[in-house]
C-alpha cells in the first residue's frame, strides 16, 4: 500500500505540472527519478514501463513513481491524447520502492490537481502553505481509495460461498461444510471474514435470509405455514415457528394475519 503510514510528511513541494501529449508518442526517461511523483490522468491512454513493470494507465488513475532507484529505464508510450497532472515531492518517510497505480473513483480529485497546479503556477501569496493542503487532501483521497480496494479484493475468498449461498440457502439439506469449504479458507478466517462483510456470524445470516424469505410467501396468502416451512428448508413445523417468533417477533400465524 502507498500510503501506510497516514502520518506521511511531506518534506517539500519540488513542481507541480499539466502534461498534453499527442498519441502515438514514445518517451523515455533514463536514470533514477530525482523526486518521488503523483501523477494524476485526466484524460486519455498510455502505456509506462518503470522498474520492470508494465502499466496500463486510464482517465481516473493515479501512479506513484519512486525515486532514486538506480539503473532504470522509464519510459511512456502515449495510445490517446492524454492530459494529466503531476506532483513531484519528498518526505523523510519510508515510501515503497516500486511503482504503484490506484484507481480513484472521487470526482473530487480532478479538481484536486487543477487547483493545485494553478495555485502552484499562479504563485500568489501564501501559495506553498495553499498548495501543501490541497496535496494533502489528495493523499488522503489516494489513502482511501487504496484502502478500500484492499477491503474489497479480501472478501474476493467469499464469493465461490456467496454464490452457493444465494442457489441453496433454502434446501433442507444445505451444506454447511461445503458452503465453508468452497472459499478454501479456515472456519475460523472465513466467519472472521463474513462478520466484517455482513455484520453477523455465516449461520445468523442464513436464518435471516430464510426468515425474509418466509415473510415473503406469508404475505402472498397462498401458502399453509407447513408449506412455508418447507419451502425455507425447515422439515419441522414447530421448530420453524420458533425460529420464525425469534427472528421476526410474532409467530407464522400472526405474521399471516
Amino acid at each position: 500500500m502507498l500510503f501506510e503510514n497516514e502520518r506521511l510528511n511531506i518534506s517539500k513541494i519540488n513542481n507541480i505540472v499539466e502534461y498534453s501529449l499527442k498519441k502515438d508518442r514514445y518517451t523515455t526517461y533514463n536514470g533514477c527519478l530525482p523526486t518521488y511523483e503523483l501523477m494524476y490522468y485526466k484524460k486519455g491512454e498510455s502505456v509506462i514501463h518503470f522498474g520492470g513493470k508494465k502499466i496500463k494507465m486510464h482517465a481516473g488513475s493515479l501512479l506513484y513513481l519512486p525515486k532514486g532507484l538506480e539503473n532504470n529505464k522509464y519510459d511512456i508510450s502515449v495510445k490517446d491524447d492524454f492530459v494529466l497532472y503531476n506532483i513531484y515531492f519528498d518526505t523523510f518517510d519510508k515510501l515503497p520502492n516500486e511503482p504503484i497505480q490506484i484507481d480513484v473513483s472521487s470526482g473530487e480529485i480532478a479538481d484536486l490537481y487543477e487547483k493545485a497546479q494553478r495555485i502552484w503556477f499562479c504563485k500568489s501569496e501564501n501559495y506553498y502553505f495553499k498548495t501543501m493542503q490541497t496535496v494533502y487532501r489528495i493523499f488522503e483521497i489516494a489513502r482511501r481509495s487504496q484502502i478500500r480496494y484492499n477491503s474489497e479484493r479480501r472478501f474476493i475468498k467469499l464469493k465461490p460461498s456467496e454464490e452457493y449461498m444465494a442457489l441453496h440457502y433454502c434446501d433442507t439439506d444445505f451444506n454447511q461444510s461445503r458452503f465453508i469449504e468452497l472459499s478454501g479458507l479456515s472456519y475460523s478466517y472465513f466467519k472472521k471474514l463474513f462478520i466484517d462483510k455482513y455484520g453477523v456470524p455465516p449461520i445468523k445470516y442464513l436464518t435471516k435470509l430464510k426468515m425474509d424469505r418466509a415473510c415473503e410467501l406469508l404475505k402472498t396468502g397462498n401458502f399453509k405455514i407447513s408449506e412455508v416451512a418447507e419451502l425455507c428448508g425447515y422439515e419441522n413445523i414447530y421448530y420453524f415457528s420458533n425460529v420464525f417468533k425469534k427472528v421476526v417477533g410474532v409467530t407464522p400465524s400472526e405474521y399471516k394475519k
